[in-house]
């Protein structure tokens, strides 16, 4: 492992990598699955830690451990969907959470978009934009719900339309 700065580090996000697959670069930690990635001036590409050794490095620990938090009671079983069909297999995957019911489904140029279903109302919202991967719109579909709970204002995330 290369020398890590003690100072310096800027907090950039979090994110559920659905298995335990990557290493904390600072104490050598195998087997992270809730990631944590910081900046740094002196180093060129984002560098990835788990929650308590972001939290030291980041000055942010209160906050890196409330993402933390949130990941794990994120929703894990993904189910099929019936929104897209590649041959005989059906390719989207949805999940409830929150008296929502969440679809992610692959466009036909290989990008990934999805929908929110409000139970509670029938209020249906469409992903803004396309993303890159299933993990990706699975990771900010369950963020904007989360965020809907939180300010219970849906109409305010840029995310969906």
């Amino acid at each position: 492992m290369e020398e890590i700065p003690a100072d310096g580090w800027v907090y950039v996000g979090f994110d559920d990598l659905e298995e335990r697959r990557t290493i904390c670069q600072l104490c050598g930690k195998m087997g992270i699955r809730y990631a944590h990635y910081l900046s740094h001036p002196d180093i060129a590409d984002l560098t990835t830690f788990g929650v308590e050794c972001a939290g030291k490095l980041s000055a942010l620990a209160d906050y890196a451990r409330e993402a933390d938090k949130r990941m794990r009671g994120w929703p894990k079983k993904w189910r099929v969907s019936s929104k897209t069909k590649a041959g005989d297999e059906f390719q989207g995957r949805f999940i409830r959470y929150r008296n929502f019911r969440i679809d992610v489904y692959p466009n036909v140029d290989g990008t990934w978009s999805g929908e929110l279903l409000n139970l509670a109302t029938g209020e249906v919202r469409c992903s803004a934009q396309v993303y890159h991967s299933s993990a990706e719109i699975k990771k900010v579909s369950l963020k904007v719900v989360d965020c809907y709970y939180t300010k219970n204002d849906l109409t305010s995330s840029s995310v969906l339309k």
